[in-house]
Order: C-alpha cells, then structure tokens, then sequence
C-alpha cells in the first residue's frame, strides 16, 4: 500500500481501509509484516495497553520472524537505541522520570522570549523576499530553520553542526536506500557523542548538560542512554514542529476564510491548533509496538508476537469519532484526537510543539497576511512512514486586502 499514491493522499488510503476495519495486515516497503491499527478506538486502545510492548529486547525477536532475511543485516547506530521508546515499565518509568527533571514546564515556559525573538527575526527575511517578488519555500525559509534554531538551543547543539544535523535526521526518517539510513545514524551518533563530550569540559546552561546531571535517587542516565535521548529529543522536537507548521498553513491557505477568522481573533488560535493537529498531524504513524499476548483492537483480533504500528493520522479522521473528519472546522470537539500519541509513551515534547506553534502560526498569521500558496508547483510530500511533511511548500504574496 506504500505506493506513490499513498504518500500523495495517505487521508484516502486511510478511509477506503478504515471502512472495512479498523486494523490490517500490511507490508511495509522493507517487506516486514505488520499490523496496520487506521480506526480511532483501536488505535487508542493500543497505545495504552501494556501488552502492546516497546521492549528492543521483544522487538528484537519478533522482528526477526517477521522480516525477511535480506534487510536484517543493517548498520544503524545501536548507540541511539537507548532510549525510552525502546522500553517498557519499570525501565521506561526511570528513563522518563530523569529525562522529565531536566525538561520541565518551567524550562518551556522560559524559552518563549527567545522562540517569539527566532521567529519575529525569521519573518522579517521572509518579508523581505515576498516584497521583493522572490519565490519562496515556506519550509525552507520559515518552517525549518524557527523549530531547529529552538530545538538545537535548548539541547546546546552548537551552531556548525546543525546542517549537517538536520540533513542526517532527514535521511534516517525517509523510505528509501537503507545503507542511506545507516550511515545517517552513524552521523548523528557521532555528532552527539562528540557535543556530549565538549559538555563534559565546558558544561552549558542546556538540556543536554541538563542531562547530564540529572539524577533522580542516585541513579543517572549511562553515556549510551544520553546519547539515544538526545537523539530523540533532537529528532522529536524538530520534525513534529516543523511539519506541523507546513501542514497546517497549507490547510489555512487552503481555507482563507478559517485564516482571517484567526487573524480577527488571536485568541482562537489555540483551538484552531487543535483541529489543524487533528486535520493533518505530523505523525503519519508512531513507532512499532510488538504483541506479547493476543490482543483484540476493536474486534480485530492481533495474535501474540506480532508487529503493530498504530496511524494517528488515520485516527485522527475516523468519521466514528469525528463526524466530517476531512473538513476543517476549528468550531469542533477535539477530544480524543491523538495528534501527540496516547497513553505513558504520550510525547514528552507536547508541551514545547504547542508553544512554538502557537507563536509561528500568530506571526505568520498576522505579520505576513498576504501569504498565499504558489499554486503553479505541484505539492509533494516526503515517503516517511512516521512523518507526515511536505518536501517543500512554494508561496507567494498578495496584495493586502
């Protein structure tokens, strides 16, 4: 099913399989045999159930007997595996607790200054292109470099890395090549190695030296362990945001009266973020759960040792839960949307993704309000199976009403 199409209109793949049910038996593109969970209730249902594991040692198992032999023998970075989505309880209980005493509400709330100082510098070049009749990639110019600039600051990645970062996280996220893959995650295996290194020497007022020294009972993260989180607070905190902004002013250029609607009232906007996570998230599915017992997903029966990946973006337009899921309409009830994942793996970094987006949607919204999609480029999106973004989103500017 992950054909060309897919990656064009995964929301239509979604409903024509959520009509026959809630969950299936698919093939990924590296011919491993997985569970496909696409309806609303199964899908929460498995994110919250302890029998659905993270465990590697588990994944590791049923991996083996569900892939075939040609891909097993991968390269990939094991130092990034050690991380709390590779676990269960209780490890996964201890590794959220450390991670959660340096990444506190407090230390989001304290970066809001300088996201809003990031973004207003960013619209001012942006302007200055759209002024000048320029063509302009809003992910490129705007959506890409505000979360990266947030997320390698509040880590402490120094600033020559960050390039060099951002296109090895790129690769690693993408369907393609897997030697490609691998050497990515070397690449960004090496470079937090090498800045967890500095920090020991020159330690920072960041969250990676946050890391560092957390302890919770004299018990502290290993070097393997800050290496994968790093990672993961490096990959989550750059690709939700960043996809989340383009697929979100695609849908509001798409429906300008929505976007004056917001721009008239700023004060909506945090409900209209809802219903754009919702509309066209930027998780197209989270990562792979594997069955430790037989498991019955909203009458769907998934046997023991059993790969399952569950889609939030399916979920999230599930017509059984919300009536005229391809509409966007910022008036509706969101509850139950499961944009951020569901259950103890729910996203660490929700709090910081709200924020950011909350404060590149206003600036956008209201300092360049002529924006308008460039519609003589045809819009792609990238083949990720855990991504929903598009490769570039072309626009242009119009003349202020």
């Amino acid at each position: 099913m992950f054909t060309d199409d897919f990656f064009a209109d995964p929301h239509g793949v979604y409903a024509r399989l959520r009509a026959e049910a809630p969950v299936h038996n698919v093939i990924t593109p590296n011919q491993q045999k997985v569970w496909l969970v696409v309806g609303h209730q199964a899908a929460r249902t498995a994110l919250a159930d302890p029998r659905l594991s993270k465990d590697v040692t588990v994944a590791q198992r049923v991996y083996e007997r569900h892939t075939e032999p040609s891909v097993r023998d991968r390269d990939f970075s094991q130092s990034l595996s050690a991380h709390m989505l590779n676990t269960d309880p209780p490890e996964h209980t201890r590794l959220r607790k450390l991670v959660s005493t340096a990444f506190t509400p407090r230390v989001v709330d304290t970066l809001k200054p300088r996201i809003a100082e990031i973004t207003a510098a960013q619209v001012v070049e942006l302007r200055k292109r759209l002024d000048a009749g320029v063509p302009v990639d809003l992910l490129d110019a705007f959506a890409l470099p505000v979360p990266t600039a947030v997320i390698c600051e509040l880590l402490g990645i120094p600033e020559p890395a960050r390039d060099v970062l951002r296109g090895a996280i790129a690769d690693m996220l993408s369907i393609g090549d897997p030697a490609r893959i691998d050497r990515a995650s070397q690449t960004l295996a090496g470079l937090l190695v090498q800045t967890l290194e500095q920090k020991k020497s020159t330690p920072g007022d960041d969250l990676l030296t946050g890391l560092m020294t957390a302890e919770d009972d004299g018990d502290r993260l290993t070097g393997r362990e800050m290496v994968s989180m790093a990672m993961l607070l490096l990959i989550a905190g750059h690709e939700t945001t960043v996809n989340l902004v383009g697929n979100g002013m695609r849908a509001l250029l798409e429906n300008q009266a929505v976007a004056d609607s917001l721009r008239a009232e700023p004060s909506r906007l945090p409900a209209a973020l809802d219903e754009l996570l919702r509309f066209d998230g930027p998780t197209n599915t989270v990562t792979f759960r594997f069955t430790t017992d037989d498991i019955d997903l909203d009458g769907v029966v998934v046997p023991a040792e059993h790969p399952v990946v569950v889609s939030p973006l399916a979920a999230n337009r599930d017509p059984v839960r919300f009536p005229a899921p391809d509409a966007l309409d910022i008036e509706r009830d969101t509850s139950g949307a499961i944009p951020f994942g569901h259950g103890i793996h729910h996203c660490l970094g929700a709090a910081l993704g709200r924020v950011e987006a909350q404060i590149l949607f206003t600036e956008l919204l209201t300092a360049v309000p002529e924006l308008q999609l460039d519609d003589s480029q045809p819009l792609r999106y990238r083949r990720s199976m855990l991504v929903r973004g598009l490769e570039t989103l072309p626009v242009r500017g119009r003349p202020a009403k």
